[in-house]
């Protein structure tokens, strides 16, 4: 449900996110499926910036990083009318509930990194009700242990990384190659 291949990008819209330093790039060449991160200039970014400079590019946005910027739950709102967004990036933002609750609908949505934001255990719903979610990233973002298990146990195919699962046992090394 990814809609298939976007129109090309407006010139001027990529134009405006390569004059603000927001990295931007096709996800392969030839796509028009874009990769867009703020990174550079994340603190100055606040939810009227990014909606200035993404909503133009809405269609093709498909790998958006809006990691440490200073957007709000207000924002998120407006990603349900990005419809090829894959992965979303939201480390470290002031994130919460609310905002998450916003993309509960999101079709396209795969991949969601909740790294260092103000979420609770209300967040586990929202994650079970997005269609496509496959991996998430839950370190230090207020979902409680219970929440985690209460995801896994509800969503047994979603990769929850949370930094709370024991360490990997370790394979066995292969033994030396004979000639």
């Amino acid at each position: 449900a990814d809609g298939g291949e976007p129109p090309p990008p407006p010139a001027d819209a990529i134009e405006a996110l390569r004059t603000a330093l927001v990295h931007v790039q096709p996800l392969a060449q030839g796509s028009n499926r874009l990769w867009i991160d703020f990174a550079a200039v994340a603190p100055t970014i606040d939810d009227a910036r990014a909606r200035t400079l993404l909503l133009p590019l809405a269609e093709q946005t498909s790998e958006l990083s809006l990691a440490r910027c200073a957007v709000t739950d207000a924002f998120l709102a407006d990603l349900v009318r990005f419809p090829r967004l894959a992965r979303l990036d939201l480390r470290a933002t002031g994130i919460g509930d609310a905002g998450l609750a916003e993309l509960a609908s999101h079709a396209a949505l795969m991949e969601l990194v909740l790294v260092e934001t103000k979420l609770s255990d209300a967040a586990v719903d929202v994650l079970l009700a997005l269609p496509a979610l496959e991996r998430t990233y839950l370190w230090h973002s207020g979902v409680s242990s219970a929440g985690l298990a209460r995801l896994r146990a509800e969503r047994p195919g979603l990769e929850v990384l949370a930094g709370d699962e024991p360490a990997a046992a370790v394979v066995e090394a292969e033994g030396a190659l004979a000639f």
